[in-house]
């Protein structure tokens, strides 16, 4: 049974299981037009470095295409692909959310198919393909800023991830 202390290095922290589970890669949106069945709807091609893909995003409304095309941003790759009003989603890009406020995880300075991690934590190996309910069990939040889950910060490029526009809020 071991020490109270023992047992607790023994569970893995929040941080931990997110690493372990969710991967994080830089992609780079190289087209945006509207899906045609659904008015809140953007379909975009990303390119991941090594592999072109198609996701879906809800952010009519608050980004115009041309704010959109050309920059890299943090999308989920393990992802199991979905279909989302008849066209499928290959991942998911990750927005920074408060009150009203959407904010995409825009990072200039990462290039695509780079790895996107928490500071310290690298599981070292692609994870698994995961649903929609097991990324939302891994809740990512912005503090002062700063991208972070449970505390630990995300980085990409040797650099910490942080919003612009919401100071404090969730991502998804």
């Amino acid at each position: 049974s071991g020490t109270q202390e023992e047992r607790a290095q023994e569970t893995p922290s929040p941080a931990h299981r997110f690493a372990e589970t969710v991967e994080l890669r830089v992609a780079k949106i190289t087209q945006v037009e509207s899906h045609p069945k659904a008015d809140k709807l953007y379909i975009e091609q990303i390119d991941l470095g090594s592999e072109q893909r198609q996701i879906i995003s809800g952010l009519v409304g608050h980004y115009e295409p041309a704010e959109l095309v050309g920059k890299n941003v943090i999308v989920v790759a393990n992802l199991k692909t979905a279909k989302l009003r008849g066209e499928m989603s290959q991942g998911m890009l990750l927005a920074a959310e408060a009150d009203e406020m959407i904010e995409v995880l825009f990072l200039d300075d990462a290039k695509p198919g780079d790895r996107v991690g928490l500071s310290g934590l690298d599981s070292g190996e692609s994870p698994k393909e995961i649903s929609i309910d097991e990324f939302f069990e891994h809740p990512i939040s912005v503090v002062e800023n700063v991208v972070q889950v449970d505390g630990v910060e995300f980085e990409a490029a040797g650099k910490r991830v942080e919003t612009s526009r919401v100071e404090n809020g969730t991502v998804g």
